[in-house]
């Protein structure tokens, strides 16, 4: 114990108010300070929170400007989101469609024909159950106008990041406006292949005659859709393909082709489809005796451009004995070279010949009457009587010879008239045909930019889906880390970031579908876009590739749209990292040429392509992969088109494959 006098109580005390008074000074100074650091948290909060809620709202009305119906449902077929123009479509006000199935929410669903569409075949309903539906055409009804109109639906399926499928999205367009009801009758059961053909109009009167003209013509003859299918072949073209089948329902470049020119044979079929009448490639085949057939192109046009083709063959030992002729003749002319003149029927008769040899005739009749003594006054007698005989039959044979000549200048007349009535009945059609081929040109350009629309809102979509996924991702995250206001920050700028770009899509989108979708070129510097983009291309390809970027040290600049110059090099690693399943080596390279200019170039290590597969990649919607859209390449290629560029790929099986942009400098894109 302590002994009294050994402790200064009063000092100790001091000392212990001192230190408790430190004590509660710091603690006063740390109070103070948290709490502006929690104010100052709690603001930045707030404002993250607002321009997220921002940036949603900004999103819901782009996606309600776009002038495509979108909906979106979830596992269960019901709509989770439909913007205006799928409100409008289908006759709801606006948010009525939300819960609904697709069957429940409209009527009148049946196919072109009449019949109706079972729910399990709509496009939803298949896009949940994995399938990529791409234009399904049938007929619906609006709830508030009742009207019947025809639509074209493109359905994907929604998918998490595990792969497994959350909903599905879709994309409706009016494709045909509107249809009278009573157009469509009760059906009778039709074979699978003519189930979406529309019903044909009852035969004129004149069709007996043109299904003749097209059986006897000598040479072969077929007709094909828009989608290579043949719809008509006559004799002689069975004849070619050596068979008495009927060829109806296949595929022309099958039948008629060899493997080696399928490929360029069905492009040159696709490509007739846009060119002038006259002005469509040949198709040549080749037979393996060293002949061939030489198959001429004529569209045959529909109420909407050109919906067939007629494909005319001769055979080459034929087409060298003749001089060439144009594919595609007028009609009255055609009628008047095939027409037989008169003068190659039945000859003329000429009058003046036939009275000379009446004339003939009478003299040597009267030539015997030399001598008129009394010893021969019979057998005068007798041969003024064979004379008089030979004068009435000279006679009756010059008027049976008058009558036919007469009846010769009536044909020959009638025949003249029959050729300028045809002539002129043939010019008729030919301006109306002009006419009616000038009205459906002029509404041939909007409805294909809306079907255009139509078939890209399905990847469109895809985009909106990752931008959405990385704004609810960043909200996620800046709910969970409130307390680092840092990376809350950066969290929401992220956030705005995908809602911008979400916002330019749709505007371009609707640009597009308007006409107005024209490039925003401008001189940029490649090198520096790509730099930019390589956090976000080693996202995209993944932990398990080797991703190689390399750019110039100089500058590198050209004449480019930034966005699509992003969204070109995004498709082509995307492509890049697909074709190596995740697993392999990926290059981008960006360099400069000495003849000027910029090269861009992606190559992998994954299998390559055969020729075949190498001369469809640029083809809009083509595809090999189960789910995919099929629109990298083509994007890429329309993206060069668009900068003045040149797009090439260079491929073969087992040694990967590279696909390189050429474009042109800034001066050089200037002077072009």
């Amino acid at each position: 114990m302590f002994l009294e006098g050994q402790i200064d109580w009063v000092l100790l005390l001091g000392v212990v108010a001192g230190v408790a008074s430190l004590i509660a000074i710091v603690a006063l100074w740390f109070a103070v300070t948290n709490r502006a650091r929690h104010s100052t948290a709690s603001s930045e909060l707030d404002l993250v929170q607002k321009v997220a809620e921002a940036a949603d709202k900004r999103l819901m009305q782009t996606l309600n400007a776009i002038p495509v119906a979108l909906v979106e449902t979830d596992k269960q077929g019901k709509f989770v989101f439909a913007n205006r123009a799928a409100h409008q479509l289908l006759g709801r006000k606006d948010a009525e469609l939300i819960g609904l199935r697709f069957h429940s929410a409209t009527w009148g669903i049946t196919y072109p024909d009449g019949r109706p569409i079972p729910p399990e075949l709509l496009p939803s309903a298949r896009a949940l159950r994995g399938q990529t539906v791409k234009g399904f055409q049938h007929l619906l009804s609006n709830a508030a106008t009742r009207r019947k109109m025809t639509v074209s639906v493109t359905a994907m399926p929604i998918e998490d990041e595990y792969g497994r499928i959350i909903g599905s999205t879709a994309a409706i367009v009016e494709a045909d406006g509107l249809v009278q009801p009573e157009t469509y009758y009760s059906p009778e059961p039709t074979p699978a292949s003519e189930a979406v053909a529309p019903a044909e109009p009852a035969p004129a009167a004149s069709d007996s005659i043109v299904r003749r003209v097209f059986e006897a013509a000598s040479s072969a003859l077929v007709v094909v859709g828009t989608d290579g299918v043949i719809r008509e072949a006559n004799a002689t073209a069975l004849r070619v393909l050596g068979r008495e089948g009927d060829a109806v329902g296949q595929d022309f470049a099958d039948l008629f082709l060899g493997e080696d020119a399928r490929v360029e044979g069905r492009q040159a079929l696709r490509a007739a489809l846009n060119a002038p009448a006259g002005e469509a490639e040949p198709i040549t085949a080749r037979d393996p005796d060293g002949g061939g057939v030489l198959w001429r192109i004529l569209p045959l046009d529909g109420a909407e451009g050109a919906d067939a083709l007629l494909l005319a063959g001769e055979r080459w030992d034929e087409v060298a004995e003749a001089e060439p002729e144009a594919v595609h003749n007028d009609t009255a002319e055609d009628a008047g070279a095939e027409a037989p003149r008169p003068s190659d029927a039945e000859p003329m008769v000429d009058e003046a010949a036939i009275q000379a040899r009446i004339d003939a005739a009478v003299a040597a009749a009267l030539d015997g009457q030399t001598r008129p003594n009394a010893d021969e006054v019979t057998e005068a007698a007798s041969r003024e009587a064979e004379r008089q005989a030979r004068i009435e039959e000279a006679l009756a044979d010059a008027a049976e010879a008058r009558a036919l000549a007469r009846q010769a200048q009536l044909d020959e007349h009638a025949a003249r008239q029959a050729v300028e009535t045809a002539r002129a009945e043939a010019e008729e059609a030919r301006q109306a045909a002009a006419r009616a081929r000038s009205e459906a040109e002029a509404e041939l350009s909007g409805g294909r930019r809306m079907e255009s629309v139509g078939r890209l809102t399905g990847g469109v979509a895809h985009d909106f889906n990752a931008l959405l996924g990385v704004m609810t991702s960043a909200l996620d995250m800046i709910l969970r880390q409130a307390d680092d206001p840092s990376r809350v920050k950066r969290l929401g700028y992220a956030a705005l970031a995908a809602g911008q770009r979400g916002e330019v899509l749709t505007r371009r989108l609707a640009a597009f579908s308007q006409g107005e979708d024209e490039p925003v070129l401008q001189v940029m510097d490649a090198g520096v876009l790509l730099k930019a983009m390589e956090a976000r291309l080693r996202a995209l390809a993944g932990p398990g590739v080797d991703l190689l970027i390399e750019g110039p040290s100089d500058a590198a600049t050209a004449r480019l749209d930034p966005v699509a110059f992003e969204g070109a090099v995004k498709a082509l690693v995307a492509n890049a990292v697909e074709a190596v399943a995740g697993e392999g080596s990926v290059a981008v390279r960006l360099e400069t040429l000495m003849e000027g200019g910029l090269r861009l170039s992606v190559r992998d290590s994954g299998p390559g392509m055969d020729r075949e597969l190498a001369a469809r990649a640029l083809e809009p919607f083509f595809t090999t992969k189960e789910g995919a859209s099929g629109l990298g390449l083509s994007q890429a290629y329309a993206f060069a088109r668009q900068a003045s560029g040149v797009l090439s790929i260079d491929s073969a099986e087992g040694e990967g494959a590279e696909v390189a942009i050429t474009l042109p400098s800034a001066d050089q894109g200037a002077a072009g």
